[in-house]
């Protein structure tokens, strides 16, 4: 490879790291179980819950206010990161926005 080939092969690949970076959020996808699947530590972080599973509105914050939750109401959780586009939150008929009643 040339120095000039390999010069545009790192700038690319910086750029393509970069805007993906800049694209995305992070948000926690949690779960809190045992003895049952609880829907409440959602409420409280204004998540949105998918059958079991609760994605937060951001990692940091929201995923330890989850978690003291759950751990607070006798349960255990899991939790992991998850990437999407920024502003971009799952609008499916069978999922239900934990900030409002249905």
């Amino acid at each position: 490879m040339t120095r000039l080939t390999l010069l545009f092969a790192v700038t690319f690949a910086y750029l393509a790291v970069a805007t993906k970076a800049a694209a995305t959020e992070e948000f926690g996808i949690c779960s809190c179980f045992t003895p049952k699947y609880d829907a409440s530590c959602c409420l409280k972080v204004k998540g949105t819950q998918f059958q079991n599973v609760c994605d937060t509105p951001d990692f940091k914050g929201t995923v330890s206010t989850y978690e003291s939750c759950c751990t607070g109401s006798g349960g255990k959780y899991k939790c992991k990161i998850g990437y999407r586009e920024v502003g971009h939150y799952p609008d499916e008929p069978t999922q239900y926005n934990c900030t409002t009643r249905n």
